[in-house]
């Protein structure tokens, strides 16, 4: 298991870009007002960028829409993905972390703020 380089983010980047494409050819797109035409599109590019930059969470939700709105198949993508989490220390499937180790890990974060919201 490794970490998805730099370039990898990048193909990813492009390959998410015509999936989006294809989305906002989309007759649902096509039929919704201006503004949420609008909002979609920021939205895209908003995880265009971030996939670019490196954000793994951007390319997990892409690759979920893929799938919901088109049916792609990102599976390899996703596998990658998965990789690149378990290599970064994020989560072990091997070894889970227990639910008190999971709120002492929130806690050291800084997210018990973020339940409140």
């Amino acid at each position: 298991m490794s970490k998805i380089t730099k370039q990898e983010f990048e193909n990813y980047n492009k390959q998410l870009f015509s999936i989006f494409a294809r989305m906002m050819a989309t007759s649902e797109f096509q039929n919704a007002s201006k503004e949420e035409q609008e909002r979609c599109e920021k939205f895209f590019g908003l995880l265009l960028d971030q996939i670019q930059s490196g954000n793994i969470f951007a390319l997990c939700a892409s690759c979920k829409m893929a799938e919901d709105v088109l049916n792609e198949d990102v599976s390899t993508i996703k596998r990658r993905a998965k990789e690149h989490i378990i290599a970064r220390g994020y989560y072990n499937p091997a070894s889970p972390l227990t639910l008190a180790e999971f709120r002492e890990r929130k806690k050291k974060l800084g997210y018990e703020k973020f339940g409140k919201l």
